[in-house]
């Protein structure tokens, strides 16, 4: 959901999602958790 939407100019806005936080700290867990498995993957084999 869109919680803000602001003029920087005339081709510009800024765009705040209300979720945003939450949707950035999900991918970074995601991409930890790649990372973690492709050790685990690498430590075995």
């Amino acid at each position: 959901m869109v919680q803000s939407v602001r003029a920087r100019g005339k081709k510009e806005l800024d765009i705040t999602f209300t979720h945003e936080d939450e949707y950035k700290k999900a991918l970074q867990l995601l991409a930890l958790a790649a990372q973690q498995k492709d050790y685990e993957q690498r430590k075995v084999g």
